[in-house]
């Protein structure tokens, strides 16, 4: 669960980090906290945005499938959502539960490096 994490214990990852809750009156998950090392490279800070206002349908499936599945997810490409696809991204979703079953939750780590770089 999210209590299982110390923002003081990840201080040196923090800009790297984001989190995500899920919102079932939609069955859409928002940004609590988008690091600002991702907010940088992409531009803007999406926190408060739901994934489905960031990604789309395709964004919003691939949370679903890591809550339902409760298994963590790796996602890499380039940074076309905003139109940097000079700049390459890789990414971990790692679904958490408070209750210790149900996947309400989600902590993420985001790095960057030139899209060349990653080729």
């Amino acid at each position: 669960g999210r209590q299982d994490f110390d923002p003081v214990d990840m201080i040196r990852f923090l800009g790297a980090v984001f989190l995500l809750e899920h919102d079932p009156n939609v069955d859409d998950f928002r940004y609590t906290l988008i690091g600002t090392e991702i907010t940088q490279h992409v531009g803007r800070d999406n926190t408060g945005r739901t994934v489905g206002e960031v990604f789309g349908s395709t964004g919003l499936e691939l949370y679903r499938q890591a809550r339902d599945t409760a298994r963590p997810v790796r996602v890499h490409g380039v940074v076309d959502w905003v139109g940097k696809d000079h700049k390459a991204f890789e990414s971990v979703i790692l679904p958490l539960a408070d209750d210790g079953r149900t996947v309400n939750r989600f902590i993420g780590g985001m790095v960057f490096s030139s899209a060349t770089e990653s080729a």
